[in-house]
């Protein structure tokens, strides 16, 4: 079995389809992934599938944008419409791992309050110079 190990950007939103108890049982998603080339850097797009608490953490935690780290394994396949057959390839995500640190407001609100007190100091009249 052939082990993938990539770091890519979420191009949407996943789409989720659920089980009967309405949970999220598959997720599937496209991962835009950057690798050099003669011409300098050229972008895969690669389908992603997930299943059972992965695609539960793909329905509340990825969105268009998300830098995260996959590993899984590649699985191939092929159908037949309109009496043509098609073949896929998809990966199969065992694991997601987040690449960069979620924006939290609390963290932006207390540098702000940080950046106005050092103003206020820097503007503060010094007993000695």
């Amino acid at each position: 079995m052939i082990r993938i190990h990539g770091i890519g950007r979420i191009t949407d939103a996943p789409e989720i389809r659920y089980n009967n108890e309405g949970k999220p049982s598959v997720a599937t998603y496209t991962l835009a992934t950057d690798r050099r080339s003669k011409d300098g850097k050229e972008t895969d797009f690669l389908r992603c599938v997930t299943f059972g608490y992965n695609a539960e953490f793909a329905e509340r935690f990825l969105k268009k944008g998300t830098k995260i780290f996959v590993e899984g394994y590649i699985k191939t396949g092929k159908y037949e419409r309109d009496n043509v057959t098609r073949y896929t390839t998809d990966l199969v995500i065992e694991s997601h791992e987040f690449c960069e640190k979620k924006e939290d407001d609390s963290i932006n609100a207390r540098d702000e309050a940080v950046k106005q007190d050092v103003e206020a100091f820097d503007q503060a009249a010094l007993p000695f110079k």
